[in-house]
């Protein structure tokens, strides 16, 4: 996360700029347009796809019907910005379709409805605006696109998109083929506004994870310091900094992510663990118990973001301690989980279980090499990511990071790797159910 400041002296919003918001009717649009039109006497030319009662423009906002996605409807929408105006100094990206049904619920149809906002949208801004003056092209992006979203996918997919579009445009920029400066904000769920899901699963993310929804005024003053500082992209949070780091899971400074890896300990405490939590476990699940492999990746049994979230809160009113879903990354499977709660428990341990103390070696904090190749081996990279494979000493570290996988043409990751290693084309036209599903 960047560091946004702390005062303002030159902002790049102008008093009577001209000024470009999609996603207009939305909540953060509405915001964002009153707060531009109020505090700076922006002209604010809202977008959205509904139709909507008369704007005359009179009150700093005019509303103009106009999908995002749809590249006449923006060209026009910027050919009546340049006629009655004379300008265009600035452009908010606030366009977005949420839907709170999980992934395997959608359709082909829907998935993409909900990424033509975020990828085809974004596209045709760039190229519509590609040669105005303009001072800033900022998108509003979510940390679903970092930590994930509640199981639809594709709101996570089109903000990660999003992240990186940001980047390519700013290299642009840089290279004096745009103008405006890029910016893409991960924003945390707003208290008004925003895109909300169930609330059910909102409450127990919030419980969960340490975070508090943003406050209007908080998310307004953070916007001006974002614009006005150096990061071209920032992750905001809102809550407890000490929870929200521990949820988080991972240092998001500079490209560098870290993870967390527990050492496997077979003593008999760690089997009274495995037994206890698999009984958890297959409660949630309405499994039986035995089908349940303490060695299997908790993905193959079902588990989602949703099921893995109650999942820890059973876990640590179980054993009254604080355990956050993001364990699950670093600690996909029963006995993975019961190694990390046997070291985490500590001498509690011995209380639960009264049977002989063996201690669980911590294998410490393991940073992958994004930001500086050269700062860990490819040895220790691959021990953190559980993948052993050799590789050749000169090559450059890869960490492979996921709760589970689906491999092209392969049972296993093993065999999959053996793929990859003698060739293989793996690519095959799926059946019409795994098209939908992807």
């Amino acid at each position: 996360m960047g560091n946004v400041g702390s005062h303002i002296d030159n902002s790049l919003i102008k008093q009577g700029g001209v000024y470009l918001i999609t996603g207009g009717k939305g909540g953060l649009g509405r915001i964002f347009a009153r707060y531009l039109s109020q505090k700076y006497g922006a002209s604010v030319i809202a977008t959205g796809r509904s139709p909507i009662e008369k704007s005359s423009g009179q009150d700093g906002v005019l509303y103009l019907q106009a999908d995002v996605s749809d590249r006449e409807a923006m060209t026009e929408v910027i050919e009546t910005i340049k006629k009655r105006y004379g300008q265009l100094n600035g452009l908010i990206h606030a366009a977005g379709i949420f839907s709170a049904k999980s992934v395997t619920e959608k359709s082909a149809a829907e998935f993409e409805a909900a990424l033509k906002p975020k990828i085809q949208g974004t596209v045709i801004l760039d190229s519509v605006t590609q040669t105005e003056p303009l001072d800033f092209f900022v998108l509003f992006s979510s940390t679903s696109a970092i930590l994930g979203d509640f199981g639809q996918c594709d709101y996570a997919v089109g903000n990660r998109f999003l992240d990186s579009f940001a980047r390519m445009r700013e290299n642009l920029r840089l290279q004096g083929k745009r103008q405006g400066k890029t910016i893409t904000i991960n924003w945390p769920l707003w208290r008004e506004g925003g895109l909300h899901g169930d609330p059910a699963s909102e409450a127990l993310y919030l419980q969960t994870s340490g975070a508090a929804y943003l406050e209007t005024k908080e998310g307004l003053d953070a916007f001006e310091r974002i614009l006005n500082g150096e990061d071209s992209q920032v992750i905001l949070f809102s809550g407890d900094p000490r929870k929200i780091d521990r949820w988080v899971g991972s240092e998001v400074r500079g490209s560098r992510f870290e993870l967390r890896t527990v050492s496997s300990d077979p003593s008999p405490r760690t089997s009274h663990l495995e037994s206890d939590i698999r009984k958890i476990a297959a409660g949630i699940l309405k499994t039986p118990e035995e089908e349940l492999d303490s060695d299997e990746n908790l993905g193959v049994f079902g588990f989602d973001s949703i099921s893995l979230t109650l999942f820890a809160k059973q876990l640590g009113e179980y054993y009254r301690t604080e355990i956050l879903p993001s364990v699950f990354f670093a600690n996909s499977s029963i006995c993975k989980i019961a190694a990390y709660l046997h070291e985490t428990l500590g001498e509690r341990i011995g209380e639960i279980y009264p049977v002989k103390s063996v201690s669980v070696p911590d294998a410490g904090w393991v940073k992958s090499a994004v930001s500086n190749p050269n700062e860990h081996t490819n040895e220790s990279v691959s021990r953190a990511v559980g993948f052993t494979h050799p590789t050749e000493p000169d090559s450059e570290p890869i960490a492979v990071i996921g709760i589970y996988g689906r491999f092209p043409q392969s049972e296993s990751l093993s065999e999959f790797w053996k793929h990859l290693e003698s060739g293989h084309d793996l690519i095959s036209q799926g059946a019409m159910e795994s098209r939908r599903l992807c």
